[in-house]
């Protein structure tokens, strides 16, 4: 990613020193610029960089899919707008992917996950959302209808098992469920306590670290 902090403002405040000496950086206040950034992609045996085609005030993450293409996901400054890009590395050619808007905001860290070219799972309104490409809006299957709240997505398995954690009835844990969108059923694998879990490449072994009340993370 190159960055070009040209024309955000310099900010002058006191060091932290003992003299309490006048430190600059650069820092945008409301309404002044950000930095610009520009996404670029170069060949393993080097070569020109390629730009990415896609631009936003803020570049929130990016990666590979398995056909080679490069997703990038940018933000507004309100963070009401995160939508999914979809670039061709040899072009720089962008298309959007689909529109992921919010008259709020837009949460940053979404579990977003690719399954293919076409279809990605993200979670917004506490549900697992289903998208497709260029479809409007949020598109897609809203699946599942959960009555308590989905956490985050954990792993995602040959594009039809997903390992997530939801909100326990208690409140007071996280809940580690699969759910199979081949048919929409999800069942509860652990219950009790709060817990983090990495799964492996096809969700059938998990590594999880838990906790609770009195208990310390094992």
């Amino acid at each position: 990613v190159e960055t070009d902090v040209s024309e955000v403002p310099i900010f002058r405040m006191p060091g932290l020193d003992e003299r309490g000496t006048p430190v600059e950086q650069r820092y945008p206040r409301p309404g002044d610029p950000n930095a610009r950034w520009t996404l670029k992609v170069v060949g393993a045996g080097g070569g020109e960089p390629v730009p990415m085609q896609v631009e936003g005030e803020y570049l929130v993450s990016a990666g590979w899919l398995r056909s080679g293409s490069v997703w990038l996901r940018p933000a507004d400054r309100l963070q009401k707008q995160l939508s999914p890009y979809l670039c061709d590395p040899a072009t720089g050619e962008a298309s959007r992917w689909f529109a992921q808007e919010s008259p709020a905001w837009v949460e940053l860290d979404d579990g977003l996950r690719f399954l293919d070219d076409d279809r990605c799972l993200f979670v917004a309104g506490q549900q697992i959302l289903l998208g497709h490409r260029a479809s409007p809006g949020f598109a897609g299957n809203s699946t599942p209808r959960y009555s308590r709240e989905v956490a985050g997505i954990a792993g995602v398995s040959a594009g039809r098992l997903v390992a997530f954690t939801r909100a326990a009835g208690d409140a007071l844990g996280l809940d580690l469920c699969l759910l199979d969108l081949a048919d929409g059923s999800e069942r509860a694998l652990r219950t009790g306590g709060w817990r983090s879990v990495e799964p492996n490449a096809d969700c059938s072994r998990f590594v999880e670290t838990a906790s609770r009340a009195g208990e310390p993370p094992r």
